[in-house]
């Protein structure tokens, strides 16, 4: 997952098909009123953790927005509205423009999830967006390996960038 509007603590989150619960949110480890106190694991950094004016942003998302999952029978994540995300004037709504899905689906009660598919925007609040990935075991190591090759950091979000070009060489196959 790759924030491309919002910033957060990390440049990019892989997310490991367990039994984990994902949460989303401002602030690394937020207190929710009148609720416990969590840890974000997609944290967006918040004004109350770095007071400057480039995170202000990031006040369009909800200490704990959305929870992601790994469904076994499935074999696939899904993205759930947070049971701690009591106003229903915050928005998550998901789209896949790679799939021609421009209207988007909206999650709103906490118990309908959406299943994540390769490709998907996950906006809160028309504002903050992550993009989702899906890359195999495989696909991790050559895209690693292209971006290591040319001298850059050992990061997914500048393997992105070669992802289309090793693709179209036939070197990566894709679940969709």
């Amino acid at each position: 997952m790759i924030a491309t509007e919002g910033i957060t603590w990390e440049p990019e989150y892989l997310l490991e098909p367990s039994g984990k619960t994902y949460f989303i949110g401002r602030c690394k480890d937020p207190k929710i009123d009148n609720g416990p106190k969590i840890h974000n694991d997609i944290a967006f950094v918040g004004m109350e953790e770095k007071d400057e004016e480039q995170y202000q942003i990031n006040n369009y998302i909800s200490r704990a927005h959305a929870q992601i999952v790994f469904d076994k029978d499935l074999g696939a994540f899904k993205i759930y509205r947070s049971r701690f995300l009591n106003n229903p004037s915050h928005k998550i709504k998901i789209y896949n423009t790679g799939k021609n899905d421009f209207a988007g689906v909206s999650l709103n009660q906490s118990t309908v999830p959406h299943v994540l598919k390769d490709g998907d925007s996950i906006c809160f609040n028309d504002k903050i967006v992550l993009e989702f990935y899906v890359v195999e075991g495989d696909t991790i190591t050559q895209l690693r390996n292209v971006t290591l090759s040319k001298g850059s950091k050992n990061s997914f979000r500048d393997s992105l960038g070669e992802r289309n070009a090793v693709e179209s060489k036939g070197l990566l196959n894709r679940a969709e």
